[in-house]
């Protein structure tokens, strides 16, 4: 998984951060084609 954002400093005690991510899941079959399960998501704390 990747995750990018920034981070801002609203007052001195309190951050805001922003950002998304990326990602890919594997379903480890061997034996078939393995076309697992790719994300994308948004971030907000």
């Amino acid at each position: 998984m990747l995750s990018l954002g920034l981070s801002y400093n609203l007052v001195d005690t309190t951050f805001l951060f922003i950002g998304s991510n990326i990602g890919h899941v594997s379903n480890l079959d061997t034996q078939k084609p393995n076309n697992g399960l790719s994300f994308v998501g948004f971030e907000v704390g």
